[in-house]
C-alpha cells in the first residue's frame, strides 16, 4: 500500500521504528490518553464493548487536560473506546472542549430539502406500503425539528415553510409510489398533478386558515424579503405576497406560467391565468391519464386520524407553548383544503372549442413569455467529464482557460442588509464571519476517520524564542496494518499521502501501542498504560456502562488550558453511557462521528448481540445529537469536516488534511501526527483483510503484529528530518511528548516519556521497557532493550502469520514514484518550498522488516507456564523462541513484569450489556443512558 504523503512526511521527520502501542485498542487508546501502561488502570485487554460500564479511571488526568493547562482548545473527533457508560467517562468531561451551532445573536434561515421520497421499483404490490412509511419519516423529521426549534427557545419567533418542490412521478421508469390523485398527470408533465403541491407557510402568531390566493414557488424571495424589511431592486417573476397572506387579502398573483418544455422529444407549455389554464405543444407520450388509485389500497393499515394528530411531536412541542388544536378548526379547514374530482374538472374538460376568446387571450399571453425563453438546447456531453479521469469521483472538468473570466467579472453582486434589528421579527441581519477557525487561537484537531483519529491543536513551540505555539493534527488510523502503508517498503496498497509526511518528517521504526483499540484510545488521552485505569482487554460496547475515569485529565483538557482550540472527528469508543463520558465534557470543543468501536460505512449503524438477541442503533454524533440526516461513506464525512480501497480513503483522507491546512496558511506552524491504534484484524470475526506482513499475530495478540504500528511525526519546522527513528515509543509517549513541543512541561504522574526532542534530533529514546497487560484475555508481554517476553495464554487464531503478499489477489498498483508526485502532499510541499527528492524514498528500505526464517517450523505459543522468549530486534518476525538457553533473561523480565501487574486495576468481567441501553429505547440510536 503506498502512502507516499505519510511517508514523505516521515522521510523528513523522524520515523520511529523502535515504537510500539498495545496490542488491543482500548488498551492502546488507554496508554495514549493517561501515559500510563492499560494494565495498570485495568484498561488492558480485549477492547471495550459499547455496553461495558469501563473506562479510563477518572482518577487519571488525561492528555487533553494536560493542554488545556497549556492554553491549548482542545476538539476530539472519532472513535473514542476508553469508556461511554457514564457521562464521566465521555471525552467533553475529560479534556475535550466542544462548539456546534450559532454563535452570534442573528436571525435563521434554515433550508430544509429532503430526498425524494421512493420505495423499490419492482414487486408493485409490495411496494406502496414502504413508500408510506418513507414519507412517514419525513414528516417525523418535520416534528424533530420543531421540536429542536421549541428546545432552543426559537419556535416562537420563527417561521416555517413546507412544500414539495413537483408532484410525485407515480409511474415510468423512476416512479415513486407517490399519488396526485384527484389530479391529472404526474411529475414531468404539464398537467395538475406535476405542478400542484402541498405547500403551508407557520408562525405562533398566525391564525388559522386556508389561504385561496394564486402564488408560485418564484413568490418566496419577494415575500420573505418583505417579511424581513428588506426589498428587492431588480425585476423578478416573483409577487411579494406577505400582507395578502397575513391580512387574508386577494393574492396579488393573477397568472402563473407554470411550464415550459423545449426537448427533442416534446415541446409544450402550460400557463393558468385567473380562473383557465391553456396547454399548448406536442404532449403524445407523455403520462396524460390518472394515476395511482390501485396503489391505495396497498399502502396499509392507518392509525385513526385524530388521535394520532393530538400526539404527535408537533402537537406536543405547541402544547409545551401554551398552543392548543381546535379540532373544530382543524375539521373545517381539512374540508376546505380537500380536493375533490368536481374541484378538478378543468383538466377533464377541454374549452378550448367553446371559449375561443378565453383561449386566443391565454396563448398570446403564452407566446409572450415563451418568447423570452433562452433556448436550453440538446444535451452537450463532453468525455472530459468522465468520472475515470477523476479517481472514478464526479468532479469539475473545465480548466480555468475554457472559462469567460471577462464575463464572469462583469458580473455585479450587490446585497444590503440592515445591521441594526428593526422592530420586525422577521428583519435578515449580516455580520461579517471570520471562517478562518485558526486566528487568533491555537488548534487541536484529533480525528478518527474510522480510520482516523484527527486531533487538532493550536500551539506547537519548535524552537527557541517567542514563536507562537503549533497547531497539532493528531491523525489515528483504525486497525491499519503495519504492511498497509507503502512508507514501510510493501507496494500492495499505495499511500503516497502519508508517505510522503513519513519521508519529509519523522518515521517511528519501533512505535508501539496497545493491541486493542478502547486501550489504545484510553492510553493516547490520559499517557498512561491502559492496565492501570481498568480499560485493559477486550474493546467497550455501546450496552456497557464504562468508561474512562473522569478522575482523568485528558490530552483536550491540557491543551484547552493551554489556549488551544479542540475538536474531534470520528471514533471515540472510550464510554458513552453517561453524558459525563462523552467527548465534548472531556476537554473537546466539538465531536463529529461515533462514540462506539464500528459502525457500518454507510448506514452508521452498529449492532451488537446480547443473550437476548440482536441490538442496533445508529452510533454516528454531531456533538450531543444523533446526525440521522448524514449521508455518503464515513471516512469522506469525517474528512469534510475536518481494504485496498478503504485504505486509500484513509491516505486521500490526509492529503485532503493537508492541502486543506496549507489553503487556511497555517501548515507551516502545525505539526501532525499519524499512527495506528492496534494491528490490522486480519483474521477472526471482524477481519478487515488488513496486512501486518511480516510480523507475526494481529489485532487482540501481544505478538508484534499487534502492538507494533505505523508511526510518524511531521513539522516544517524539523532541524533534523528526513530520518528514521528507531528508539522505543508507546502511544502513551504522545500525552507529555506534545505538551513537550508546545512548549510546556508535561505532568509527572503518568506512563508516557517525553520524547520530543529524542525525536527531533535522532538521539536515543528515554524508554526502555513497554508493557501489554491483559487480564481480561489472560497474557502479558514486556520489551526490555533487545529482549521480548510473552505469558500467560494467548489466542493462536490471533497469533500467528497472516496477510503476506496480497498482490497476486489486489494486482499490481500504480508505479509507485508516479503516486507520490500526484499525491495532494507532494503539491503542497512544492509549494511551501520543500520539494521533495525522491532520492529520500529510500528510507522505505531501511524500515521494512527483514526476518531471519530460523525456527518458524517451531512457532512457540505462551500456554499453562510456558512463556516465549525473543530477541525482538534480532527477530522481529518473533520466529525463533530462545526461553530454554536463557532463563536468566526470562527471570529477569519476568520480575519486572510482576513489578508492574502490581499496578494493575482490574477489568470488569464479565462484559455487562445493560438492557437499559438498547436503541430502541432512545429513538433507534446508540446514547448515554445513566
Amino acid at each position: 500500500i503506498l502512502t507516499p504523503n505519510i511517508d514523505a512526511l516521515a522521510y523528513q521527520g523522524v520515523i520511529l521504528q523502535q515504537y510500539y502501542s498495545e496490542a488491543i485498542c482500548t488498551p492502546a487508546r488507554t496508554a495514549l490518553l493517561t501515559g500510563k501502561y492499560p494494565m495498570r488502570l485495568g484498561m488492558h485487554g480485549m477492547p471495550l464493548f459499547n455496553s461495558e460500564d469501563r473506562g479510563i479511571p477518572l482518577t487519571e488526568r488525561l492528555l487533553p487536560s494536560y493542554l488545556q493547562e497549556l492554553g491549548y482548545a482542545t476538539h476530539l473527533v472519532g472513535k473514542w473506546h476508553v469508556g461511554m457508560s457514564r457521562r464521566e467517562y465521555l471525552p467533553t468531561a475529560r479534556g475535550y472542549d466542544t462548539h456546534y451551532g450559532m454563535r452570534g445573536g442573528f436571525p435563521l434561515f434554515l433550508h430544509v430539502t429532503h430526498n425524494a421520497p421512493h420505495a423499490g421499483n419492482n414487486g408493485a404490490a409490495l411496494q406502496p406500503p414502504l413508500f408510506s412509511k418513507v414519507v412517514t419519516q419525513i414528516d417525523r423529521s418535520v416534528g424533530r425539528i420543531v421540536r429542536a426549534l421549541a428546545e432552543k427557545n426559537l419556535l416562537d419567533d420563527t417561521m416555517i415553510i413546507f412544500v414539495s418542490d413537483n408532484g410525485a412521478p407515480t409511474v415510468g421508469d423512476l416512479r415513486n409510489w407517490g399519488v396526485n390523485l384527484p389530479l391529472r398527470g404526474k411529475k414531468d408533465t404539464p398537467w395538475e398533478g406535476a405542478v400542484r403541491v402541498p405547500a403551508f407557510i407557520w408562525h405562533s402568531s398566525f391564525r388559522p386558515r386556508v389561504w385561496n390566493g394564486l402564488m408560485h414557488i418564484t413568490d418566496w424571495l419577494p415575500t420573505l424579503i418583505a417579511a424581513a424589511d428588506g426589498r428587492i431592486d431588480k425585476p423578478i417573476d416573483g409577487i411579494n405576497q406577505w400582507d395578502p397572506i397575513v391580512q387574508d387579502g386577494e393574492s396579488r398573483r393573477t397568472e402563473v406560467l407554470q411550464t415550459v418544455e423545449d426537448s427533442d422529444r416534446n415541446m409544450y407549455a402550460s400557463f393558468r391565468a385567473g380562473d383557465f389554464k391553456v396547454v399548448v405543444g406536442n404532449v403524445t407520450g407523455l403520462s396524460n391519464g390518472y394515476y395511482g388509485a390501485e396503489f391505495m389500497k396497498n399502502k396499509g393499515p392507518t392509525q385513526e386520524y385524530y388521535p394520532a394528530l393530538r400526539t404527535c411531536e408537533v402537537a406536543r412541542t405547541f402544547e409545551d407553548m401554551g398552543l392548543y388544536m381546535n379540532i373544530q378548526v382543524v375539521e373545517a379547514m381539512r374540508a376546505a383544503a380537500t380536493l375533490r374530482q368536481e374541484d378538478t374538472e378543468r383538466d377533464r374538460h377541454d374549452l378550448w372549442d367553446r371559449a375561443p376568446k378565453i383561449a386566443a387571450l391565454l396563448t398570446s399571453r403564452l407566446r409572450g413569455l415563451w418568447a423570452s425563453q433562452q433556448r436550453r438546447g440538446p444535451p452537450a456531453l463532453r468525455n472530459e467529464a468522465d468520472p475515470a479521469n477523476f479517481g472514478y469521483t464526479w468532479d469539475t472538468y473545465i480548466t480555468g482557460n475554457e472559462i469567460d473570466i471577462q464575463n464572469l467579472n462583469s458580473l455585479q453582486f450587490s446585497l444590503n442588509y440592515s445591521v441594526n434589528k428593526t422592530s420586525n421579527k422577521f428583519s435578515t441581519q449580516a455580520a461579517p464571519v471570520n471562517c478562518n477557525g485558526t486566528t487568533g487561537i491555537r488548534n487541536f484537531l484529533m480525528s478518527i476517520l474510522c480510520g482516523l483519529l484527527v486531533v487538532l491543536a493550536g500551539g506547537i513551540s519548535i524552537s527557541e524564542g517567542n514563536e507562537s505555539p503549533s497547531n497539532i493534527v493528531f491523525i489515528v488510523a483504525d486497525d491499519l496494518g503495519w504492511d498497509d502503508v507503502s512508507f514501510h517498503g510493501s507496494d500492495q496498497i499505495l499511500t503516497p499521502n502519508i508517505d510522503l509526511l513519513a519521508y519529509t518528517g519523522v518515521a517511528l521504526g519501533r512505535y508501539y501501542s496497545h493491541c486493542i483499540c478502547t486501550p489504545s484510545r484510553t492510553a493516547l488521552l490520559t499517557g498512561k498504560y491502559a492496565h492501570t485505569l481498568g480499560m485493559q482487554g477486550y474493546p467497550l460496547t455501546n450496552g456497557e456502562d464504562r468508561g474512562l475515569p473522569i478522575t482523568e485529565k485528558i490530552l483536550p483538557q491540557y491543551l484547552k488550558e493551554r489556549g488551544y482550540a479542540t475538536h474531534l472527528v470520528g471514533k471515540w469508543h472510550v464510554g458513552h453511557s453517561r453524558a459525563e463520558y462523552l467527548p465534548t465534557n472531556r476537554g473537546f470543543d466539538s465531536h463529529f462521528g461515533h462514540r462506539g468501536g464500528f459502525l457500518d460505512y454507510y448506514e452508521y449503524i452498529l449492532q451488537e448481540t446480547w443473550t437476548s438477541g440482536k441490538v442496533s442503533g445508529l452510533d454516528l454524533y454531531r456533538n450531543l445529537t444523533a446526525d440521522w440526516g448524514a449521508e455518503g461513506y464515513i471516512t469522506d464525512l469525517y474528512n469534510e469536516e475536518a481494504n485496498s480501497t478503504m485504505v486509500k480513503k484513509l491516505d486521500d483522507s490526509v492529503g485532503d488534511i493537508v492541502k486543506a491546512l496549507y489553503e487556511k496558511g497555517i501548515l507551516e506552524n502545525t505539526v501532525i501526527v499519524f499512527t495506528t491504534d492496534n494491528g490490522g484484524i486480519t483474521t477472526g470475526s471482524t477481519v478487515n483483510y488488513a496486512s501486518n506482513w511480516p510480523l507475526r499475530g494481529t489485532k487482540m495478540s501481544p505478538f508484534e503484529g499487534g502492538v507494533r504500528v505505523a508511526g510518524l511525526a511531521w513539522t516544517s519546522k524539523m532541524n533534523s528530518s528526513n530520518h528514521l527513528w528507531n528508539g522505543y515509543m508507546h502511544m502513551i509517549d504522545w500525552l507529555p511528548t506534545l505538551i513537550k513541543a508546545a512548549g510546556f512541561e508535561p505532568p509527572n504522574d503518568i506512563d508516557g516519556i517525553d520524547q520530543w526532542n529524542a525525536i527531533l534530533e535522532n538521539k536515543e529514546s528515554d524508554r526502555e521497557e513497554l508493557f501489554e497487560i491483559d487480564d481480561y484475555t489472560g497474557f502479558a508481554s514486556i520489551i526490555s532493550g533487545d529482549y521480548k517476553l510473552v505469558t500467560g495464554n494467548a489466542s493462536s487464531e490471533y497469533c500467528d502469520y497472516h496477510g503476506g503478499d496480497l498482490r497476486g489477489i489486489i494486482g499490481d498498483g500504480p508505479s509507485y514514484t508516479d503516486a507520490v508526485e500526484k499525491s495532494n502532499v507532494y503539491s503542497v510541499l512544492g509549494k511551501i518550498g520543500k520539494h521533495f527528492n525522491m532520492e529520500n524514498v529510500n528510507v522505505r528500505n531501511d524500515i521494512k522488516v527483514k526476518c531471519n526464517k530460523e525456527g518458524s517450523d517451531k512457532i512457540c505459543f505462551p500456554l499453562n507456564g510456558k512463556s516465549c522468549l525473543y530477541n525482538i530486534k534480532a527477530d522481529p518476525c518473533e520466529f525463533k523462541d530462545i526461553s530454554t538457553k536463557n532463563p536468566e533473561i526470562i527471570s529477569r523480565l519476568q520480575a519486572q513484569l510482576e513489578a508492574e501487574m502490581k499496578r494493575l486495576v482490574p477489568r470488569i468481567k464479565p462484559t455487562f450489556r445493560d438492557p437499559m441501553a438498547a436503541p430502541s429505547l432512545h429513538n433507534n440510536s446508540w446514547t448515554s443512558w445513566l
